[in-house]
């Protein structure tokens, strides 16, 4: 196990601070600002795990060996997020976690801005939706886009479609621009 995890992990732990700082910047920021992404993760979800049921045998971002570091990552998980995985799950994965932890919401704010501000017309295509947090980003920035959501196994953002439109996703975009696909 390398430090990176360990980085993330702590990351991780911060993300209850973080959201309260962000989420109060996004109902007064610009819509595909830093401030904006990072706080719409967290409006449809912030950081979320779950056990996948099909995985890709050539899949490797996935804690699938029975190693010893595969139980050390799936425990600091566990303690971190406060739920227990599912003991017989071989491979657990996190989403919801691109704009803070990973830091991507200033690239992505300062590359998607002018298409924001054009209010142009894109076709966005996102691979490994999970529960659907970025799907709804996306469509909250793009209401004139066609969404692209492609994953391996789309029963975690069904079971999760119910709560994301109660909470205000996909409100200002025509369904029938979005496109959930398996593989």
């Amino acid at each position: 196990m390398n430090i990176n995890y360990f980085k993330y992990l702590i990351k991780v732990a911060m993300q209850p601070l973080i959201e309260k700082k962000y989420f109060s910047k996004y109902h007064t920021s610009s819509r595909g600002t830093k401030e904006w992404l990072i706080g719409a993760e967290i409006k449809y979800g912030g950081i979320v795990n779950a056990a996948e049921n099909n995985v890709s045998p050539h899949h490797t971002n996935s804690l699938s060996d029975k190693s010893f570091g595969f139980f050390l990552k799936k425990t600091l998980a566990s303690l971190i997020f406060k739920k227990n995985y599912d003991k017989t799950a071989n491979n657990v994965f996190i989403g919801g976690d691109r704009m803070f932890v990973h830091g991507y919401a200033k690239k992505y704010s300062d590359y998607l801005m002018p298409y924001v501000q054009r209010g142009s017309s894109v076709v966005l295509a996102e691979f490994g939706i999970l529960k659907g947090t970025g799907i709804a980003i996306w469509c909250d920035l793009f209401e004139n886009a066609r969404i692209l959501g492609l994953d391996i196994d789309l029963g975690h953002i069904n079971r999760n479609m119910d709560n994301l439109k109660s909470i205000g996703a996909f409100k200002k975009m025509n369904l029938n621009f979005m496109n959930l696909i398996s593989f």
